[in-house]
């Protein structure tokens, strides 16, 4: 695989929580520990990792495209939250558009956690589905490479929090994200995408 740079982005942090979990605390807390624990597990492959945070720390979206701004592919990570608990699963979302970030969103949608994707086939409609053409203004508006938001899951749910929570729930959901990073990877390998400061 041709080394490449990947920025990962905790949401939320700071003053902005984000959605609050029973038994756990608020997402800002849950985003960046999958953060710090997915930058580990891709220590094998030859690729960089950027965070737009490393700490709880307030970052707004112009600021995190600056920390990012070398990165060849953006993952912006969030927990999902509906006042209906009913609403569970797994979401991907991507700039309508961009074929690459739709190539690795879809890659991670099919790699879903089983206690994530029956969601998915559940809510599969224009409006609460989880896989939707539809902008999420965290990066992309501010950032031109591919950006993909990953949606976890629902933390208003009982049961997706308490996958989300737990610690095999985690290495299920680190394992989605790496189809996602490795269909990225073979994307540039394959010639489609070029990253940045080549002279391909």
């Amino acid at each position: 695989m041709t080394t490449f740079t990947l920025g990962i982005d905790p949401g939320h942090g700071g003053q902005s929580c984000g959605m609050f979990m029973p038994d756990f605390g608020y997402e800002k807390l849950y985003t960046m520990q999958l953060a710090d624990q997915l930058t580990r597990a891709l220590g094998w492959l030859p690729l960089q990792v950027e965070l737009s945070r490393e700490s709880d720390e307030y970052v707004n979206f112009q600021e995190r495209a600056r920390r990012l701004q070398t990165s060849d592919f953006i993952l912006s990570i969030h927990v999902n939250a509906n006042q209906n608990a009913s609403f569970h699963g797994l979401e991907c979302y991507y700039r309508p558009g961009d074929g690459v970030a739709k190539s690795i969103a879809r890659a991670m949608v099919d790699a879903a956690p089983a206690a994530l994707q029956r969601a998915r086939l559940i809510a599969a409609d224009t409006e609460n589905g989880t896989w939707l053409e539809r902008p999420r203004r965290v990066l992309q508006d501010h950032h031109p490479r591919p950006a993909v938001l990953l949606e976890c899951g629902y933390g208003t749910n009982v049961s997706d929090r308490a996958f989300l929570t737990s610690s095999w729930g985690r290495k299920e959901l680190i394992a989605t994200v790496l189809q996602g990073v490795t269909r990225f990877g073979s994307l540039v390998d394959s010639g489609v995408v070029k990253i940045l400061g080549s002279n391909l």
